[in-house]
C-alpha cells in the first residue's frame, strides 16, 4: 500500500483492486446490484452459501481487476490469490 497514491479513494483508501480477490461477507447475489435487499448480508447463512469475492488479484486479466468485478465462491475455499481487508478504526 501507497505505491499508487494518485488511485486513492476520497476516504484515502489504496489499491482496493488488482492485490487478491477480497472476501465479503455478502452472499452472491448477480447484477444488478439491489442497495434494498437486506437478505444478501445475512452472517448466519453457513458455509454451504455462495459469498462475494471481488477486486481481481495479480493473477487477473485486466477486465476482472477492477471493483466491479466479482463472483461466488463457497467461505471455505482456499486460493494464494484470496484474501480480505482489515480495517482499524481509532476509538
Amino acid at each position: 500500500v501507497g505505491c499508487f497514491p494518485g488511485g486513492a479513494s476520497p476516504y484515502g483508501v489504496e489499491e482496493l483492486s488488482g492485490d487478491v480477490w477480497e472476501w465479503t461477507r455478502s452472499l452472491y447475489r448477480e447484477y444488478p446490484y439491489d442497495p434494498a435487499d437486506r437478505e444478501r448480508e445475512d452472517l448466519a447463512a453457513g458455509l454451504g452459501v455462495l459469498r462475494v469475492v471481488r477486486g481481481g488479484s495479480f493473477d487477473s486479466s485486466e477486465r476482472d481487476a477492477r471493483c466491479a468485478s466479482h463472483f461466488g465462491n463457497l467461505p471455505d475455499s482456499r486460493w494464494n490469490d484470496y484474501g480480505f481487508r482489515l480495517v482499524v478504526s481509532p476509538f
